[in-house]
């Protein structure tokens, strides 16, 4: 019936538009197929574009090869800009060679500097699985609108219509054949949805929000889904997409929700939207109902907040928790205020990780105009009182100027008062007209009141010094607090007041301050004591740290650091400062205005509700406590706040935290650094400062424990020379900028009479006069007895970093085999050394090696660390301890490095092994790829440094020969490798440093040799890449000879010939049971079997046989019997 029917009324009803046989519609665009080439079409560089053109029509003909892609594209850019507002379908007709892949059509806009819009119809995705012609439509109705995008705007500025073809069906290319490519007029049934879709997305949210009240938010209600995915339009889905699903039988409201699934593999999904915002009050809402997921704070749902300037830089974030309902609908809101920075916002609403679903509908994002205008009946009625209190302030100050300053007690008093109306002026200049006149009422009611004298603090909070002037750490508190006492610097308030400091670091070193000159002046013998310049100090640095926080937090509105805002820092803030206030307000209360003191109170109490919400509440459990050094922060901050408000529930969050953190102290007197990382040396010391500071207060006993079991660290890693190596730490801390810090073995020399944690601490007060926060627990710390020399010519087992670790003289070595759990950040070295110069030099490290690995390179430059894999995962270590002598051994898989424990495994992996003397290290190092894959190059690396940071100068790498080198007085042999070539360059030492600052040197031997830039290439599964290295101090003759032993069947190991005597290392790297077919020159010999998995050393003399079995995994060493090494 159709054939006999005209053909133009035959082509309209084959694309279902019944409505235009009545004529009302009209071809708003016909596409021309002739321009098959630029300017008005492009293509994919894999496909390729051709016209034919037969009695009838014109045809397109276009073929994809998908080469280097799953799609291909052809584009059609139209002469001028198309105004589609009132376009209701693009059609064509189209045949396609029966492969199934799969087409869609795609509208974009382009503009100026700006990334090219597209608005894609994937649902009336066409599947080429006939080669008959067929007539197809994509209706501007299912066409999905971009996130915060207006279709409106952009549908009357179209640029181009894109065919865009998807390798879905079989065979490795496609052919497609257009014709009639046209835009088509809406129906009214057509436009009325178009209209209705608009009007839910027609907000612009490039432009400033209007101050109304009304929803600033497109779709709010998720009801526009126009190609029928399971993203509303007008919004984003972040995450694996079958996680989102629109749900009709699941709403707050009539219509549909959506549902975000759990993932049990902790990846995140959210709904997300970007919009302009500007500076007022606003609030957020959103409705919310859970099933099965956890009923633990801040792992149910959230409302994630991020605020950038004009640059895309992150100024503010916040985010609102919601908690489990069990199937009910729930309101989260979220009400929050933006200064003029605050150009954009960014709104993410989350979904939980590990269990269970969510359900999200009808969102808000408005103008909060209740509290904008208690905000400007606020500010004016502050200017009106800062106006009466400037009125009165110039009378109250020439009275406080006549007051006496005859006695110390009058002194303070009058210092005190000349503060309070310094502050005063500051709040009068800012229009806070409240807090002057408050500090005014304050001075006035002082005015005749006799000074009050110092008071005794409670038992602990302060312990007196017997001998001040005999404590060096008391000597360099009070030489630092003199200095401060002179500090004339002032403080604005306001806005003013906030941009004074620039990053929220600065009130780390304030708090520092204030704390150690709180303490000089608080202390009953102290030559400080009472100084009024040092009371006028802490009184600025008190006011500043607690009036400069947005909700109890320093960072908004503030530098970043590393590229986000740190929420560490309050804690390294706040933690000394409500130390600082508690030692004022105990020991001299009346110094403190009272109008004063109340601010400050409930300026602490937003500060630590903060701290519990965003910091405590997360970590329900002992085991969430993996974080020391920020979990003894809070553990001391809570302490603190609960003496300051006696208040028992601080008290009880402080001991939930200590038991928390005594689990985390690894065997030999470590802390993890976090989850189960190695401890990084600079933070054991607040750990240890911290908990015993916590004991001193609270005489908690297992706060005392965990100091005592703390014992062993220092001795374990600081040289005698005073320096501690990297090598250890995890990838992310290799700062190399440390000589050890005296006042945290002090600490532990003084709580448990340690002689080595002494002697740490007298070497490091050889060069280092610490004057802050630390010194001055230390000052309260310190014991004067006798030190004792650190131990010396030892191999131990290091139950710490769960590997060897020895020191002979100046040359020291050790290896990690901790396992750090699967998906964390991995190892970039598994071993290392050091050679230190005179205890006395500025720079004691002679030379270190700083990290030895393989890697493989996935981008042809960049940060090593993001453009290479060499990490660590899935390891298979042993370990070997025997006199003298240590050996290592492991077998990885090379991971994809991301943090939060969501690291995955490469097509790579890796297998070393080590043997390690007082006379070198000896090393096989292999990468292997698992799968065939591809790379730009291969890479082995031999990294050397002797720091990094002020006052270090680089060495370089001396080249003695092609396979000797020199770095310092260490010495670097390879015995052995496949690679093609070798290079000496500068490198980084921290893993993000800048070219420009590279401080390290390195060997590196690459797989293709010359300098040209690397291209990627295909990998065949099986290529092996290994080199064996020798590195070894100055004074001890090189080995004889090192021979890498290998075996098809996957055997690997080491014969090592030196002065000391002849050793094998022989490993199993597989997991099935190897044997080794005892080579001539070692079958029938006696020989010392040494085992691994052991720490303290474990071995027999025995005759070797024909063969020798290896478990899975497992290594074995040999050695000559009585060989003196």
């Amino acid at each position: 019936m159709t054939a006999a029917l005209p053909a133009r009324v035959a082509l309209l009803l084959g694309l279902g538009a019944t409505a235009l046989l009545a004529g009302a519609a009209e071809v708003l665009h016909l596409v021309p197929l002739e321009s098959a080439a630029p300017p008005l079409w492009r293509h994919k560089e894999n496909c390729r574009l051709e016209v034919r053109r037969d009695d009838r029509e014109t045809v397109l003909h276009w073929q994809s090869s998908f080469t280097g892609f799953t799609f291909g594209w052809a584009t059609y850019f139209a002469p001028a800009r198309l105004d589609l507002r009132r376009a209701g379908r693009v059609t064509c007709r189209l045949r396609g060679d029966g492969n199934g892949h799969r087409l869609h059509l795609q509208l974009g806009r382009l503009e100026t500097g700006k990334p090219t819009v597209y608005y894609a119809n994937r649902a009336d995705a066409v599947r080429l699985d006939t080669t008959d012609w067929r007539e197809v439509t994509f209706h501007l109705t299912r066409f999905a609108t971009p996130g915060g995008r207006d279709p409106a705007a952009d549908l009357q500025q179209v640029a181009f219509i894109q065919l865009f073809i998807s390798q879905e069906g079989d065979g490795t290319d496609a052919a497609v054949e257009i014709a009639d490519l046209r835009v088509i007029e809406a129906t009214e049934e057509e436009l009325a949805m178009l209209e209705k879709q608009r009007a839910a997305l027609s907000l612009d949210l490039q432009k400033e929000p209007p101050h109304d009240g009304s929803n600033l938010l497109p779709n709010p209600d998720l009801e526009v889904n126009a190609d029928g995915d399971a993203c509303p339009d007008g919004w984003t889905l972040n995450g694996p997409r079958e996680r989102f699903a629109l749900d009709s039988a699941i709403a707050h409201g009539p219509g549909q929700s959506l549902r975000i699934a759990s993932n049990a593999d902790l990846e995140r999904a959210s709904l997300a939207l970007s919009r302009r915002l500007g500076q007022g009050h606003w609030v957020v809402e959103a409705w919310y109902r859970t099933e099965g997921s956890p009923a633990v704070p801040r792992q149910a749902v959230s409302i994630s907040l991020r605020m950038t300037d004009e640059a895309g830089v992150a100024v503010h974030s916040l985010t609102a928790w919601g908690e489990a309902t069990d199937g009910a609908w729930r309101l989260l809101r979220q009400a929050f205020r933006t200064r003029p920075e605050a150009a954009r916002l960014s709104l993410v609403f989350g979904a939980i990780d590990g269990a269970g679903q969510v359900w999200w509908d009808d969102l808000a994002l408005r103008f909060d105009t209740a509290a904008a205008t208690a905000a400007v009946d606020a500010e004016r009625r502050g200017a009106e009182r800062a106006a009466a209190a400037a009125a009165a302030i110039e009378a109250l100050a020439a009275r406080v100027e006549a007051l006496p300053t005859d006695t110390p007690a009058a002194a303070l008093k009058k210092a005190a008062l000349d503060w309070g109306l310094e502050d005063a002026r500051a709040a009068i200049a800012a229009g806070l007209g409240n807090e002057a006149q408050a500090s005014l009422d304050d001075i006035a009611a002082r005015l005749d009141q006799p000074a009050g004298p110092r008071r005794e603090p409670p038992e602990g909070y302060l312990p007196a010094v017997a001998d001040i002037a005999g404590n060096p750490y008391a000597a360099s508190v009070l030489e630092a607090a003199r200095g401060h006492a002179a500090d004339r610097r002032t403080y604005a308030k306001g806005l003013e007041g906030h941009r004074q400091f620039k990053s929220g670091w600065e009130f780390r070193g304030l708090g520092d301050r204030i704390a150690a000159a709180t303490w000089a002046f608080c202390q009953k013998d102290s030559p400080l004591a009472g100084d009024p310049g040092l009371l006028r100090f802490i009184l600025r640095g008190l006011q500043a740290e607690f009036e400069n926080h947005l909700d109890g937090d320093l960072n908004p509105y503030r530098q970043l650091s590393h590229g986000y805002h740190d929420p560490n820092i309050n804690r390294f803030a706040y933690c000394p400062t409500l130390e600082a206030w508690l030692w004022l307000r105990t020991t001299y209360p009346d110094l403190i205005l009272p109008s004063k003191d109340a601010a400050w109170a409930a300026s602490a109490r937003t500060v630590l509700d903060f701290q519990r919400r965003t910091y405590g509440d997360g970590k329900p459990r002992p085991e969430d406590m993996r974080y020391p050094n920020m979990d003894v922060t809070y553990m001391l901050m809570m302490a603190l706040g609960g003496e300051i408000f006696d208040d028992d529930s601080l008290r009880r969050e402080a001991r939930r935290f200590l038991a928390g953190i005594a689990a985390c102290v690894y065997p030999d007197g470590a802390f993890t650094y976090c989850d189960y990382q190695n401890e990084c040396f600079v933070y054991h010391q607040i750990n240890v400062a911290s908990v015993a500071r916590y004991a001193q207060l609270t005489g908690e006993a297992l706060a005392r424990e965990v100091i005592v079991r703390s014992r062993p660290y220092y001795p374990l890693v600081v040289e005698p020379s005073g320096i501690t190596e990297d090598y250890t730490d995890c990838f992310w801390k290799h700062y190399w900028t440390r000589l050890a810090a005296p006042e945290g073995p002090e600490i532990v020399a003084g709580m448990t009479g340690c002689r080595l944690n002494k002697r740490i601490a007298n070497q490091a007060l050889t060069r280092s006069r610490p004057s802050g926060q630390f010194a001055a627990y230390a000052a309260m710390a310190y014991r004067d007895f006798p030190d004792e020399p650190l131990p010396d010519r030892y191999v131990v087992y290091d139950r710490n970093t769960e590997g060897p670790r020895g020191r002979y003289g100046a040359f020291s070595f050790a290896a990690t085999g901790r396992d750090v759990g699967s998906g964390y950040q991995g190892k970039d070295t598994f071993v290392g050394a050091m050679i230190a110069d005179d205890p006395a030099a500025a720079n004691p490290l002679n030379a270190a090696l700083q990290v030895v690995t393989n890697e493989v390179r996935v981008a042809p430059d960049g940060l090593r660390w993001k453009s290479c894999r060499y990490l660590s995962q899935d390891e298979r270590n042993r370990s070997t301890i025997a006199a003298d002598l240590a050996a290592f051994t492991t077998r990885y898989r090379i991971q994809n490095v991301a943090w939060g424990g969501r690291s995955t495994l490469t097509d790579w992996a890796g297998n070393q092994q080590w043997l390690l003397s007082p006379h070198r290290l000896v090393g096989l190092l292999e990468i292997e790829a698992l799968a065939d894959t591809e790379a730009y190059a291969i890479h082995g690396r031999v990294r050397f440094g002797c720091g990094r940071g002020r006052g270090v100068e680089p060495k370089e790498i001396e080249r003695r020969d092609a396979s000797f080198f020199k770095y310092g007085m260490m010495l670097c042999r390879l015995h052995e490798h496949t690679y093609a070539d070798v290079i000496t360059e500068p490198s980084e030492t921290f893993y993000i440093d800048p070219p420009e600052s590279f401080a390290s040197r390195e060997i590196v031997l690459r797989d293709v040799a010359g300098g040209a830039a690397p291209t990627r290439r295909a990998i065949p599964r099986g290529q092996r890449h290994y080199v064996v290295v020798e590195v070894f101090p100055g004074w001890s003759e090189p080995a004889r000879a090192v021979r890498r032993l290998a075996t098809a069947e996957g055997l690997r190991g080491l014969v090592l010939d030196a002065a000391e005597g002849s050793v094998v290392l022989l490993h199993n790297p597989t997991d099935t049971a190897l044997d080794w077919q005892v080579t001539p020159e070692w079958a029938g010999r006696r020989v010392e079997r040494h085992h691994d998995g052991t720490p303290e050393p474990r071995s027999e003399i025995v005759t070797l046989g024909p063969t020798l079995r290896l478990p899975p995994h497992r290594h074995v060493v040999l050695t000559e019997p009585g060989a003196e090494r």
